[in-house]
């Protein structure tokens, strides 16, 4: 059986730029791997086995950006702060491009009147409007005889 370092260095395509992780991914396209059958993110793994464990309170971060990458030298240590930042800087926030990063169902979504639904946002009207939908569907239901 191979450890977990053989696992995912033999798998990673280390090609001349970003060491792409081809395995399984979460929504976002972070690579994940299981480790004594937990998920674990293959970058914060490929962290942890070269430069040690991530201290508390810390995130690993890509300094190319890509989600699946794995090369140590493109990642580092940063807070939540920090990612806010980096995400800022390389116009990737969506309160400064205006490009959300999921697709919005209707009406403007922003402050407190934002719902997520199957982590998609959805306005206070659209979520309004499901909820009489629903009642009326279930006031006919119970009303109806079977």
């Amino acid at each position: 059986m191979l450890s977990v370092e053989d696992r995912l260095w033999s798998r990673i395509d280390q090609g001349p730029d970003c060491w792409v992780w081809p395995g399984g991914h979460d929504k976002d396209g972070y690579g994940h791997i299981k480790v004594d059958r937990i998920q674990q993110s293959t970058h914060r793994l490929a962290w942890t086995l070269t430069h040690g464990p991530v201290p508390a309170g810390m995130l690993v971060l890509h300094h190319c950006d890509n989600p699946p990458c794995c090369r140590p030298d493109h990642l580092f240590l940063g807070t939540h702060a920090d990612n806010m930042r980096d995400r800022a800087t390389k116009g990737r926030n969506q309160l400064i491009t205006g490009r959300p990063k999921q697709p919005i169902k209707h009406g403007t979504i922003g402050g407190y009147n934002a719902h997520l639904r199957h982590k998609v946002p959805v306005c206070d009207l659209c979520r309004a409007e499901r909820y009489r939908y629903y009642k009326a569907w279930q006031q006919r239901t119970l009303l109806s005889p079977t």
